[in-house]
């Protein structure tokens, strides 16, 4: 297990606490990322009961966010990473937020149980499927990939008002499954985030990237 050091932002001048493994690599590009707006979460216009689904969150700081400052939209947060989840869950309680569920589960297309994952880009909280990489790091866990109807069809009500989704190149066999076999999941996401991860080249990401930009157009960023 690795230390686990506990950070600070302010948040509309208030203290947010999380949480990270001490050389995690990920939390200066967030950080950079929210400077940047990156995200661009002032566009949606949050009313109570949406929901935001955090797919990839990592330790959970955009999710934390999120919820600290609607806190009475519901935000789903899945990772495959226990101790990102973990990181998450002691966020929520050090912050007293109460409309998270950090849920320690990959999603994909289709449901796969005990999908083995690995440590990737040298970090101690990105994974990636072994079945996309066979590049293998020194640490893998075995976690269950849930299929995103399971998400749609049995925990959320209505449309999605904001998705953001960072997979580490899962996201190509994801939204292949949603434009191939669920386009009505696609209809009802109202914004996407959506980080696109070039493994394969760039022809590859080329090509989800204009399918998105034309079902989406500006309710979309990369």
């Amino acid at each position: 297990m690795p230390k686990i050091l506990k950070h600070k932002i302010l948040l509309n001048n208030q203290e947010l606490f999380f949480f990270a493994p001490e050389n995690d690599s990920t939390i200066p590009g967030t950080l950079a990322g929210l400077k940047e707006n990156n995200w661009k979460l002032e566009k949606t216009n949050f009313q109570d009961g949406d929901y935001f689904v955090d797919i990839g969150c990592n330790v959970g700081l955009i999710s934390l966010i999120v919820a600290k400052l609607k806190p009475n939209i519901n935000v789903l947060s899945y990772d495959p990473n226990p101790i990102a989840i973990d990181c998450l869950k002691m966020a929520i309680q050090e912050n007293g937020i109460n409309n998270i569920r950090a849920i320690n589960k990959a999603v994909g297309g289709k449901p796969r149980p005990n999908a083995e994952f690995f440590t990737y880009a040298e970090n101690e909280t990105c994974l990636i499927e072994k079945s996309i990489s066979s590049n293998q790091r020194e640490v893998s866990y075995f976690v269950d990939v849930i299929s995103i109807d399971e998400i749609f069809d049995k925990e959320i009500k209505g449309n999605v008002k904001f998705l953001k989704c960072d997979i580490e190149c899962g996201e190509f066999e994801l939204f292949d499954y949603l434009f191939d076999y669920r386009p009505d999941i696609l209809n009802r996401i109202d914004r996407l985030s959506l980080e696109i991860h070039p493994l394969w080249g760039e022809e590859r990401s080329d090509k989800l990237r204009n399918r998105i930009d034309a079902l989406f157009g500006d309710r979309v960023s990369h």
